[in-house]
Formats: C-alpha cells, sequence, structure tokens
C-alpha cells in the first residue's frame, strides 16, 4: 500500500496542470500513488496512466468536488492535495511524512513560497479569517501548535482517517470559504496542525490570496455559521469593527471585500447542517478508539477505513430525524 496519495485536481488550465504534475512525477517520493480527478476534459496526451490514476467526475465539478471524489479512491493513510500551479522539488514530501508519523499531528503544511514577490508563508491566520490574511513563513513552530494556523489547499498534508472523518472538502461555498470552514473545523475537532520548515513548495499569488467578492461573501458565510455553532459573534474569529470597516473602505478592492464579507456574514443558514457534520465527526473519532485518542491516531487500513464509513453511517442512522431536520432548515 502507498504511504502517500498526492490528489492533483485538473481545473481546465492545460500548461499550470502540467507543469505541477511535471514536478511530481520528477520529485515523487517512494511508495506514493498520483491522483488527478477530472470533468472529462483532460485527454492524457502523454499516456500517462500507467503512472497517474485519472478520475473522470461528472461535468463542471468545483475543485472541491474534484478533490472529495479522488479522496473516495485514495488508499494512502496521508493525503496530499497539491492545487494546479504550484511546483515541488525533491524531498518535499519526506518531512511532512515524518511529522505526521506522530500521533500528535494530523495536519502538516509547507512553507509558500510566492514566485512574484518572493515573499513565503505558512497558512491561513485564523485570528483574521475575514480578511484571508496569511501567517509570514517565519512563525514560530509554538504559534501552529496553538491553533492559530489553518492550512491552504494550494498544497497541504492530512491524514486521510480525518478527511474521511469531517466528509471532505465543503463544495456548497468558493474554495477560499471552504479553506476557512476546513480551518475551523479542524480547530473545533482539537486537531494539531505542524509546519514542515524543511518543505518549500513555490506557487502564484492567485492560489494563496482573494481578491472576488464572492469568495469573500462565502468566508464571511461560513464564518457566521461557526460563530453562531459557538455562540457568539467573534468566536471562532475576529470580525471587523466597523473602524476597521471604513479603513478598509478607503481602497475600492478592499472595500469591495469587506462588504461582500458583511453580506455573507449575515446569512444564518447552514448552521444546523454544519453542526450535523461537527457532531458527526467527533462521535466517529470517540466511537473508533473509545476514551483514548480517536480516528486520526488509528493504524491505517482498509478495515478501519471501513470502519469509518461504518461509524459514519450508524451515527447518520442514530441521528436520521435530527439530520434531515437540519437539511431541511438549510
Amino acid at each position: 500500500m502507498p504511504r502517500l496519495s498526492i490528489i492533483i485536481p485538473f481545473a481546465g488550465d492545460n500548461s499550470r496542470f502540467e507543469t505541477t504534475l511535471v514536478s511530481v512525477l520528477e520529485s515523487r517520493p517512494r511508495d506514493c500513488e498520483i491522483l488527478v480527478p477530472h470533468d472529462g476534459s483532460y485527454e492524457d496526451p502523454y499516456q500517462l496512466s500507467d503512472e497517474v490514476l485519472f478520475i473522470e467526475t461528472s461535468a463542471r465539478s468545483s475543485e472541491a468536488t474534484l478533490i472529495n471524489e479522488a479522496l473516495k479512491a485514495a488508499c494512502a493513510p496521508v493525503i496530499h492535495v497539491i492545487r494546479c500551479g504550484v511546483s515541488v522539488s525533491e524531498g518535499w514530501a519526506e518531512e511532512p511524512l515524518q511529522l505526521l508519523q506522530s500521533s500528535q499531528t494530523s495536519v502538516v503544511v509547507p512553507k509558500y513560497f510566492e514566485r512574484k514577490t518572493g515573499s513565503e508563508f505558512c497558512g491561513l491566520d485564523i485570528a483574521h479569517l475575514w480578511s484571508h490574511r496569511l501567517m509570514p513563513g517565519n512563525v514560530s513552530t509554538s504559534v501552529a501548535e496553538k491553533g492559530a494556523i489553518g492550512p491552504l489547499l494550494a498544497s497541504c498534508f492530512i491524514k486521510r482517517r480525518l478527511m474521511l472523518a469531517i466528509d471532505g472538502i465543503r463544495d456548497d461555498v468558493p474554495l477560499a470559504a471552504a479553506e476557512s470552514d476546513l480551518a475551523l473545523s479542524l480547530k473545533q475537532l482539537k486537531q494539531r496542525i505542524s509546519v514542515a520548515t524543511s518543505s518549500v513548495v513555490e506557487l502564484s499569488s492567485d492560489l494563496i490570496t482573494v481578491t472576488d467578492a464572492e469568495s469573500f461573501a462565502g468566508i464571511g458565510t461560513v464564518l457566521s455559521q461557526h460563530d453562531k455553532l459557538l455562540g457568539g459573534v467573534g468566536k471562532a474569529s475576529h470580525v471587523p469593527s466597523w473602524l476597521e470597516r471604513m479603513v478598509a473602505c478607503l481602497s475600492l478592492s478592499r472595500m469591495v471585500a469587506v462588504q461582500a464579507f458583511a453580506k455573507g456574514y449575515r446569512r444564518s443558514a447552514g448552521v444546523s447542517s454544519l453542526e450535523a457534520r461537527l457532531s458527526l465527526a467527533k462521535r466517529i473519532c470517540s466511537d473508533l478508539e473509545p476514551g483514548v485518542r480517536g480516528v486520526v491516531d488509528v493504524e491505517d487500513s482498509e478495515e478501519s477505513s471501513h470502519s469509518i464509513s461504518k461509524a459514519r453511517r450508524d451515527v447518520a442512522i442514530r441521528s436520521a430525524t435530527t439530520v434531515e431536520k437540519t437539511r431541511r432548515a438549510a
């Protein structure tokens, strides 16, 4: 069985995808599998089916949907998501894999090197999701361990059992909002995130920045849902004050961003669905390893994957009435 499943969702740009795929093929670690989910638009002109598992999904699938489809087919204990436009180098996966061997670590983020400016980052600043602030690359390990950092889907390593327990990546919001939801969900589930200081990936700025109103509105909605679940404004992450909103409005682009965020934050639908999903994840973890560690620390195998599926199904049956009501409410 491979020790790493690398998922590269094909987003429609052949040039960016092939650049990323070539860098992965040239530098891939031993005992790994490469999965490429696509919506039927990639035709594999280089006949790589012997080295890459191409997974065709329904037409017009979002990147989140593509990742989730590949997750179903992956069989390694660690999932590594890499979006098109990322370049890796020799040995980039070794430290993350070593860190994930620790029962205390569930998610590992590399250093993100932005090509144009030469800036380095290491993930989302959970305290300031509303502005999609990124943590600088020189942040201390202790900061990450305190739950201050969220992974970027441009490139991150996550234990497969954890991904299965949380039911994958949300696909009902823009990808940037799904990243915020993933960060907040991991924090609520008390999962430890580590930074791999020797693992550096290069990427373009569009993979780690947010500029469109739809994404900021989605981030607002996600943050609002988590705040309501936790019992108040600002419980999950900082919500901008009136002064911060006014200062942001001095810039036209920031004005659009803060107005879109505020509009999204006012949406209240979906809280019950989020609560049901996280409740299932928590109960699956406790059901699989009673009173001790939880699903992300159990030895990975086909049997454990089936156990997760069975646990999710059993818990869902026990909560069928509640879940159905929450879906109708959402």
